[in-house]
């Protein structure tokens, strides 16, 4: 496979990468024919904390169907027959001669598999911003004046000459063919954004979307003679006319909304299971199954309905009650720890602020229900004091309708926080743990005042580990090397005061520590085999970084 990392100033910000590339050139005397198939397409997010650490993935895996729905997954698998293993394939014939100076394409044909995409509006912002630094120099050349004669035009080395006359270049297609897109989209914006005041910004802040499933429709062109500017466009706007007949299953997939087409479609589906497993049950018996089959049926019709119900209603309430929490943020009458009420000239002062700027915990569960009561009823003492503090008499009535309002909306969004925490809770009871995507790699480290290093696995692995185990506490530590061991996610990791035993459950570098020892307490070490490393040492304490050694007897372990 081929892989291309991005890197910022001090991180890595994408990793694309493409496995299973098959390309293949022929040439005879009348055209040139060029194949290409590309297995697997994956874009990974490799900022820390991503909630969706794969941000594009053709083709699109398989949904996982929960143990309750065995008939539909049967069902499904039937119907939409073997999955499609090739991401992109590409079909291009070129005629070798050029009359009048026209490209003639005798056959173009693209075809791309259903595909995943989740962008994150931080990370976007990220690459948003690294493109625009990257690109300033092409974008804003520097003037001729000044310059010596012998330096060369920068018009010509950003190419401007050459890609003007490339737009008016004519193409001639006898066949031209671009497949049906099918995009699983999601879409999460930055948590608690206060954009200034700035309306884009405050609607971006309710959009968040999960799973919209949009159809793009085929495009087929035969006989156009078109420049390349022209075809471009013809493009853009056939994919534009077939975006905006989707919006609506956007908006129906809209958080806000309590994501109805979610909704609806699992009734449907509990509905569907609730007369298909009995149905198969006694398909399966008329066929000689044993009477057995029949009750089964129901028992797991009745079970697929319910858990389907269930999923339903408490996807819904999560959503519309993270939907009316956020809504409370960027109203401004809420703001998490250390993060001021913007305005366009910059922050708000308290004393011309009609509303009073709540505050939530760092840890989110810190002041329940009743704290959000006791901090309502001291605010309606509290603020008209401060309010005269800050503004004189004036500032008393600023200050009590500061209070009162928030002795109203303290306890309407704990009350929110806990409804939604609660449907999250019965929501993943129901479904279980559903396919994750995975990223290829870890992330790539990056050292912002040395030269970029080749990648090495064993150092990414090791430093994603501590970065996420303990919140980070090992990180000020100093990392100094990680040895991956026998079990494919077990490993040690060496810092300056310790050595630790890190696992990993799934590939998502989240780590479990089974022992840390001091670093003065290991007395010899030996890498025995290329996965087992043995280790003599005091015996490991429960907590890294306590106490002495004292009384504790040497051991060897084979790890």
């Amino acid at each position: 496979g081929v892989g291309l990392s991005v890197v910022g100033p001090d991180r890595e910000l994408m990793y694309a990468s493409v496995a299973g590339t098959r390309l293949r050139a022929t040439a005879s005397s009348g055209r040139l024919t060029f194949e290409a198939a590309l297995q697997e397409v994956q874009v990974d997010n490799p900022v820390a904390g991503a909630v969706h650490p794969v941000a594009l993935a053709v083709p699109r895996p398989p949904p996982v169907w929960p143990a309750f729905h065995k008939t539909l997954a049967t069902v499904t698998a039937t119907v939409a027959g073997p999955p499609r293993k090739t991401a992109v394939t590409l079909r291009l014939a070129v005629w070798r001669r050029q009359p009048g100076g026209v490209v003639c394409v005798e056959e173009v044909d693209l075809a791309v598999a259903p595909l995943a995409l989740a962008v994150e509006q931080e990370h976007a912002l990220r690459l948003t911003h690294l493109l625009h630094a990257a690109s300033h120099p092409f974008l804003s050349p520097h003037p001729r004046e000044g310059r010596p004669a012998h330096e060369p035009g920068w018009d010509a080395l950003a190419g401007r000459a050459s890609r003007a006359s490339a737009q008016q270049r004519k193409i001639y297609i006898e066949a031209g063919r671009l497949s049906a897109v099918d995009v699983s989209l999601t879409f999460l914006p930055t948590p608690y954004t206060q954009d200034g005041g700035h309306a884009l910004g405050r609607v971006l802040g309710l959009a968040q979307v999960e799973g919209a499933r949009m159809h793009l429709a085929p495009l087929a062109v035969r006989h156009p003679l078109l420049s390349t500017a022209a075809l471009a466009q013809l493009v853009s706007r056939h994919y534009t006319r077939a975006a905006l007949p989707q919006l609506f299953k956007l908006l129906a997939s809209a958080d806000v909304f309590g994501d109805p087409r979610r909704l609806l479609h699992h009734l449907n589906l509990g509905v569907w299971s609730f007369l298909a497993e009995p149905a198969a049950g006694l398909l399966s018996t008329a066929r000689g199954g044993g009477l057995a089959r029949l009750p089964e049926g129901v028992i797991a019709g009745s079970t697929a309905l319910a858990a389907n119900t269930l999923f339903a209603f408490s996807n819904a309430a999560a959503k519309l009650l993270h939907s009316w929490r956020r809504s409370l943020l960027l109203a401004g009458l809420d703001a998490p720890p250390r993060q001021p009420l913007l305005v366009a000239g910059g922050e708000l002062p308290s004393s011309r602020r009609l509303l009073p700027r709540l505050t939530v915990p760092a840890d989110g569960q810190a002041h329940g229900l009743f704290g959000a009561l006791l901090n309502g009823v001291a605010g309606i003492l509290s603020e008209p004091i401060r309010g005269i503090d800050e503004a004189g008499l004036p500032g008393l009535a600023l200050g009590a309708w500061r209070g009162g309002t928030g002795a109203l909306v303290r306890p309407l969004a704990a009350a929110l926080e806990a409804g939604a925490h609660f449907a999250e809770s019965v929501r993943s009871a129901v479904s279980g743990s559903g396919g994750t995507l995975l990223p290829r790699r870890p992330p790539r480290y990056v050292d912002p005042v040395r030269a970029l290093q080749p990648y090495r696995w064993s150092e990414a692995a090791g430093r994603a580990l501590l970065a996420q185990l303990h919140d980070g506490a090992y990180l000020p530590h100093g990392f100094l090397g990680c040895v991956p061991l026998a079990p494919r996610l077990s490993f040690i990791v060496a810092t300056c005061r310790h050595l630790l035993h890190i696992t990993s459950d799934n590939g998502q570098m989240r780590p479990v520590l089974h022992w840390a020892c001091a670093a003065e307490d290991v007395l010899w070490t030996e890498r025995t085999a290329p996965l087992f490393v043995a280790l003599l040492a005091l015996a490991p304490r429960p907590q890294a970084g306590g106490g002495g050694g004292g009384g504790a007897r040497p051991g060897v372990w084979w790890l």
